[in-house]
């Protein structure tokens, strides 16, 4: 009996249409394009009104029903379609986006004959990865624009004015949303600390306060930078976390692009001034953002209660003095460590151990997966989505269990261990095919102490 042979395609998730409407407007018969704000549809430049009203009344729709059983305000999260998914979140009250994906299939096709079957892989789109997508996209325009329904009342409700300031910064973020490789330092909101010893710590106070002191009422917060490690921040960590990211994904690589290009040759420049961006837990105001570099890698944030231009004079003349040098101690740190990280562990401890550490109380992130000195460019891989999906099923239990420790095996035979320890998680990967269970948990143990000591669960 002859056997037919057969070639799999497989075809990856994408983004086919992204929107943002208000529940509460366009109710009455005629006027349901009133309820949206904006639309964007994937290579596709003008998008039929008919349409833009159907996909925001079926999202309408489906959080109605959802509601009608619960008060759950995170009730309503997604719905599954067999070649689409729709994930939802609300903004701000009335105020949703949605996102529609495809979901990622299969075809198989055979050589001998036209016939092909094609597979979808709902179980390959992470919910609760896409809804911190959403989450983030809302944190940049919060920060930009404050919040929505805010600047709906800014505007007057003027229709046209709130598009067309919604339409700038959509049209800026949602074409270039990628849905792999995955970033989890992006995704997460996470922070890269550059943790200092005593004396630069005290010189880096020092420095941060001689700042305030030129004037204390103005200079309301500060912010430090070196590459893209946090130093310091006097702001609460939601605003530093969605600062510090926005910062070290949207406008310090910029910088970095000039430089490195030859295009700025000053040892120090401001490379912002007087940007205003509004902090939610900052007492929920708008602040001056100015950002100064150093060519050698550091970036400082000043935050004003409001412009300045004789303040910024005045802090520019104490920089430009201070922060090379400062630089430059923050450099010596920063190889040191990433030194000690990259010899802490034999060749051999590299290719068989993986490990993404997050504490939640601070936002801090750890890895040594891929690109060990620049962990925001973390590819795709099967931990990295191992990493989402099991993080995602964690929330659901570490509500109820402060200490959690999940030991299994993957396809591939590799040993995957999870410690959970009040907001402090470690996932780490063992490829040690022939290990038993005591054997692979006793090995990522001693492997896990010499990168996390006395700070967390093992001995």
């Amino acid at each position: 009996m002859k056997t037919m042979s057969q070639n799999r395609v497989k075809y990856s998730s994408n983004l086919l249409k992204y929107f943002v409407f208000n529940s509460d407007w366009g109710s009455d018969e005629g006027s349901e394009h009133l309820k949206i704000v904006y639309f964007y549809k994937a290579n596709c430049v003008d998008v039929l009104t008919d349409e833009m009203i159907s996909e925001c009344g079926l999202a309408q729709a489906v959080i109605t029903f959802v509601n009608n059983f619960t008060t759950d305000k995170d009730s309503c999260e997604a719905l599954h379609g067999i070649k689409n998914r729709l994930i939802f979140y609300e903004m701000e009250t009335n105020f949703w986006s949605v996102i529609v994906l495809s979901v990622p299939y299969s075809v198989l096709k055979s050589n001998e004959d036209s016939n092909q079957i094609i597979e979808y892989h709902n179980e390959e789109i992470n919910d609760s990865f896409i809804k911190l997508i959403l989450q983030n996209i809302y944190q940049y325009f919060r920060l930009i624009n404050g919040p929505i329904d805010k600047l709906w009342q800014t505007c007057n409700e003027n229709r046209d004015q709130f598009l067309s300031v919604c339409k700038v910064f959509y049209d800026n973020i949602i074409p270039n949303i990628r849905l792999s490789p995955i970033s989890l330092i992006e995704v997460y909101s996470a922070i890269q600390y550059l943790p200092l010893d005593s004396l630069t710590f005290m010189s880096t106070q020092s420095f941060v306060n001689h700042l305030k002191c030129i004037d204390c009422q103005l200079i309301r917060h500060t912010m430090f930078l070196y590459n893209d490690q946090l130093v310091c921040s006097s702001l609460p960590l939601n605003d530093t976390k969605t600062l510090y990211n926005y910062l070290v994904s949207v406008i310090i690589p910029d910088a970095v692009c000039e430089e490195i290009s030859g295009q700025q040759s000053a040892k120090t420049r401001w490379i912002l001034k007087d940007l205003k961006v509004y902090l939610q837990d900052c007492d929920q105001q708008w602040y001056q953002m100015s950002l100064y570099r150093s060519i050698n890698g550091s970036t400082f944030v000043l935050l004003l209660s409001q412009p300045n231009q004789l303040l910024l004079t005045k802090c520019e003349a104490l920089m430009v003095s201070r922060i090379v040098s400062l630089t430059t101690k923050l450099a010596e740190i920063a190889i040191k460590i990433n030194g000690t990280t990259n010899t802490s562990t034999d060749p051999v401890a590299k290719e068989t151990f993986k490990f993404v550490y997050f504490n939640s109380s601070n936002n801090a992130f750890k890895a040594n997966i891929s690109a060990l000195f620049d962990q925001r460019k973390i590819t795709e891989s099967e931990f990295v989505k191992l990493v989402v999906d099991i993080d995602s099923d964690l929330q659901t239990v570490i509500k109820s269990h402060n200490v959690c420790e999940i030991i299994s095996k993957t396809t591939n035979d590799s040993w995957l261990i999870v410690h959970h320890s009040d907001d402090r998680t470690l996932f780490s990967m063992l490829n040690h095919k022939n290990a038993n269970l005591i054997e692979a948990s006793d090995t990522v143990n001693a492997l896990t102490c010499k990168q996390f000591k006395n700070i967390l669960f093992v001995d």
